[in-house]
């Protein structure tokens, strides 16, 4: 489940937005077995956020971004240990990211 707030403004004649997305993703398991060990995934969240500044025909834009903003990194894939080696492969989320994005229309 995702969910987006926008809030619209104009400040100095340039028109400017600000942007908060929560995501929360429930529990799940990686296979029909259900096995807790090595198939659950636990729930978790992430709070990203945005601000946006951009000329009134648009012939400019700037956006500051983070995504991540508490940089928590957890577990959204897990797959079975290895049957060699007993070593399991784990996707977590990315890491705290931030940013500007400059665009020009021409």
């Amino acid at each position: 489940m995702s969910l987006n707030a926008t809030y619209f403004w104009e400040l100095f004649q340039l028109d400017w937005s600000a942007t908060a997305t929560y995501y929360y993703q429930s529990e799940q398991w990686m296979t029909p077995f259900n096995n807790p060990t090595y198939d659950r995934v636990g729930s978790w969240d992430r709070w990203d956020a945005r601000l946006n500044v951009a000329a009134p025909d648009l012939a400019w834009e700037v956006t500051a971004f983070i995504k991540n903003i508490t940089d928590d990194r957890e577990i959204v894939r897990r797959d079975r240990p290895s049957t060699v080696t007993q070593n399991a492969v784990t996707t977590l989320t990315d890491p705290r990211i931030y940013g500007l994005k400059l665009q020009y229309n021409f």
